[in-house]
C-alpha cells in the first residue's frame, strides 16, 4: 500500500501485516518489507474519519496505552495464524 506522507507528500511503500477494529476504530500493523526476516520498521497506524470520503487518512499510534492496548491484538492474531 503507498502512504502520502510529511508535510511535501512523500510517498513510502507500507506492506499490511494485519488490520483489526477496536471499539470501531480500523488499526493497520504495516512494516517496511512483505517478509519479516528483512522488514526493518513496522509500526500500528489508526484510520482517521474521512470527511470527503475520498482518500482514507491514517495516522500513527503514539498514545502508549492505546498503543500497548492495539499490539496485544495484534500479537495474538499473528500467534493465532501461526498456530
Amino acid at each position: 500500500m503507498e502512504f502520502t506522507v510529511g508535510e511535501h507528500g512523500e510517498k513510502e511503500n507500507w506492506y499490511i501485516l494485519a488490520s483489526t477494529t477496536v471499539a470501531g476504530i480500523t488499526y493497520l500493523l504495516v512494516s517496511d518489507s512483505e517478509d519479516d526476516e528483512t522488514a526493518t520498521q513496522a509500526r500500528i497506524i489508526r484510520e482517521l474519519p474521512s470527511e470527503s470520503g475520498d482518500d482514507t487518512l491514517y495516522e500513527d499510534v503514539v498514545d502508549e496505552a492505546e498503543l500497548d492496548a492495539v499490539a496485544g491484538v495484534f500479537e495474538e492474531l499473528l500467534q493465532d495464524e501461526t498456530d
